[in-house]
């Protein structure tokens, strides 16, 4: 009943028999007459048991990229805010008694070489494509449209020229939702606040830029355009060689989220698609 009742196939049925005044609505009349289209009980069951095996494998996914994305943000901490990545003997930088140095700017201590920069200085040119407005996002199509919204991705959009071609990963912000993104495949740009961030600095490789904004703090401004107190914030940058081994162990561990979410992806298709056709009896669960 419940993959029922979310389904398109409901969703219909409800909108169809809507009363049509300032806005749709519907009453406990309307529901009265309602015709469900339902199997036979032992059916149902068996429907609704392979369907709940479906989303079983979507939700074990999103718990596993939620580990990979919590070991990816656990070794950034690790290196990139105690300072103890790897030395050139393989021992823990700062707690081997690495080289410290005191900036002024940061008014504390970080590892000789490092520099300390505006992310506007670090931020390169964008590259270009369409937005997609909220009102043009489809539910099913070639490109996945990012935006600024909680779900990683928002729908779809058979526009070509909204296509961004991305060739290691890029880091999408929310304007006013505060949220980033590390998108490491093609994708479409939701418009509306949804900006897209390049690195142009190579001891800032996106993985690593992607952490490093991630963990500048804009709760301060309430509800703003935060893209503009984001870039006048200030990141502390690695070597080059530190910055590129983090790059090179992260990067694996997105690739896997995103097979995660590719596979979470036509999973929920495989569902949808099914629904119907187990309800009107077209398919059956052997």
């Amino acid at each position: 009943m419940a993959f029922y009742l979310r389904s398109s196939l409901f969703r219909k049925t409800m909108t169809n028999n809507a009363v049509l005044t300032l806005r749709a609505s519907l009453n406990e009349d309307i529901f009265s007459y309602l015709d469900l289209l339902l199997l036979e009980y032992d059916e149902q069951v068996k429907a609704g048991d392979f369907l709940y095996l479906l989303n079983q494998k979507i939700d074990c996914n999103n718990r596993i990229n939620a580990e990979l994305e919590a070991m990816a943000k656990t070794l950034y901490d690790y290196w990139f805010v105690q300072f103890d990545f790897p030395d050139q003997h393989g021992q823990p930088y700062r707690s081997s008694g690495g080289k410290m140095v005191y900036n002024p700017t940061l008014k504390r201590e970080v590892p000789e070489g490092w520099e300390v920069k505006l992310v506007e200085e670090i931020l390169g040119s964008a590259p270009r494509s369409e937005s997609v407005p909220s009102k043009e996002i489809l539910a099913n199509g070639r490109i996945p449209v990012v935006d600024q919204g909680t779900s990683f991705i928002c729908g779809f959009t058979k526009n070509e020229s909204a296509r961004l071609a991305v060739k290691s990963a890029h880091v999408v912000f929310g304007d006013h939702t505060r949220i980033f993104k590390l998108v490491n495949f093609d994708y479409a740009r939701g418009a509306d606040g949804t900006q897209v961030l390049i690195s142009n600095k190579k001891n800032a490789p996106p993985h690593l830029l992607y952490q490093m904004l991630k963990d500048i703090d804009l709760s301060n401004y309430g509800y703003a355009r935060h893209f503009k107190f984001l870039k006048e914030s200030v990141i502390t940058l690695p070597t080059e060689s530190v910055a590129l081994s983090y790059e090179a162990i992260a990067q694996c561990w997105y690739l896997k989220i995103r097979h995660g979410i590719e596979e979470n992806q036509h999973l929920t298709e495989l569902r949808d698609w099914l629904l119907p056709l187990l309800m009107n009896g077209q398919v059956t669960v052997d």
